[in-house]
C-alpha cells in the first residue's frame, strides 16, 4: 500500500475535501496511497475539532 498509486475515489476524494475547507492542494503525483490516506485524515481530523466545540 506504501507503493501503490492512489485510488481515482481516494484523489476525487481530497480534491473534493481541499475545496470545501479552502486547502492548497499537494501533488498527488508523488504521493502512494498510504501517504493521501494520511493526508486525508488529517483534514478530516484538522476540521472535524471545528464541530465539536458548537455547543
Amino acid at each position: 500500500m506504501s507503493k501503490e498509486a492512489p485510488t481515482k475515489k481516494q484523489l476525487y476524494y481530497y480534491d473534493k475535501l481541499c475545496k470545501k475547507y479552502s486547502i492548497e492542494k499537494k501533488d498527488t503525483e508523488k504521493l502512494s496511497k498510504l501517504d493521501l490516506r494520511d493526508e486525508i485524515e488529517r483534514i478530516l481530523d484538522e476540521h472535524s475539532n471545528d464541530y465539536k466545540n458548537v455547543d
